[in-house]
């Protein structure tokens, strides 16, 4: 898909439940990869390390190090060992996320590493938007109502006149020229007559 091709409409979004975010970091304080990485580690940080605007992550882990050391070493050695031995802090706080269920994966991108958009998608089934660009991880009835809803509300009545891609990862198959009447149709079987398979 040439996601970068030029469309009629501006502005990036995450469509989450039907409702828009803004997530174009040119304009904006939050990148589309920014939202998902910040709603992982709200998954997991202790509420007093949860500011609001901004997540305390380092200081986080660095409470569960302490909650691990302490408990296998007492309080004093503890903090002896978080302040000379980095590896010993990263094994403690490491152990303490996989037992509060975090996995590799999520763990990863919360330190910034890995394709935050896809994790969005496919595990927290966001649908992303740039201009007359939509991709999604599947395209359900559900799916396609979310995406009629968060068109509208990004866009008001500006999407009746105009037609989106929609990409759809699960499947590899590309939607093009879609008209905003037939998302919200909610009918994924009309759609053929857009679909491209693409891989």
């Amino acid at each position: 898909m040439n996601w970068y091709k030029k469309a009629q409409l501006q502005g990036e979004w995450w469509i989450i439940d039907g409702n828009v975010v803004f997530a174009d970091a040119d304009i904006g304080d939050m990148s589309h990869e920014a939202y998902v990485i910040e709603s992982i580690k709200r998954k997991y940080v202790y509420d007093e390390f949860d500011k609001g605007e901004y997540i305390e992550w380092d200081e986080f882990k660095k409470e569960l190090a302490r909650e691990e050391l302490t408990e296998r070493f007492g309080e004093e050695i503890a903090e002896g060992l978080l302040e000379k031995d980095p590896k010993m802090v990263e094994d403690a706080y490491l152990k303490k996320l996989k037992e509060m269920g975090m996995t590799n994966e999520e763990y990863m991108l919360a330190e910034g590493f890995g394709d935050a958009r896809q994790y969005g998608m496919r595990e927290l089934g966001w649908k992303r938007v740039k201009g007359n660009n939509i991709q999604t991880q599947t395209l359900t009835t559900d799916d396609l109502k979310d995406i009629a809803d968060g068109l509208w509300e990004a866009y008001n009545e500006e999407v009746e006149q105009n037609v989106f891609n929609i990409e759809v990862n699960a499947t590899n198959i590309l939607y093009e020229d879609v008209p905003y009447a037939a998302i919200s149709d909610r009918s994924p079987s009309m759609l053929g007559q857009y679909a491209y398979k693409y891989a």
